[in-house]
């Protein structure tokens, strides 16, 4: 028995402006465009794109849902980011 061929169906297909991780280097990133097969990611607080192969990009759960886990439906005034 093989194992099963991974294929560009099973590849995450981040849309424009979505935030992600690339896996490859650790760093978020939001999605500006693609240019081929390589997709162009900026850093959160702003500077310099870099190129990222969508295989090793995964998505990011928003701020709101990092909050909620964290919390876990406790009081967010006691936040802090």
């Amino acid at each position: 028995m093989s194992a099963p061929e991974k294929g560009p169906e099973h590849a995450y297909a981040p849309a424009v402006g979505d935030v992600v991780t690339d896996a490859r280097t650790g760093r978020e990133g939001r999605v500006m465009g693609h240019v081929g097969p390589l997709w162009q990611l900026r850093p959160l607080p702003g500077g310099r794109e870099w190129d990222a192969d969508p295989e090793h990009m995964r998505p990011n759960p928003s701020l709101a849902e990092r909050r909620d886990a964290a919390n876990d439906g406790g009081n967010l005034d006691d936040w802090s980011l």
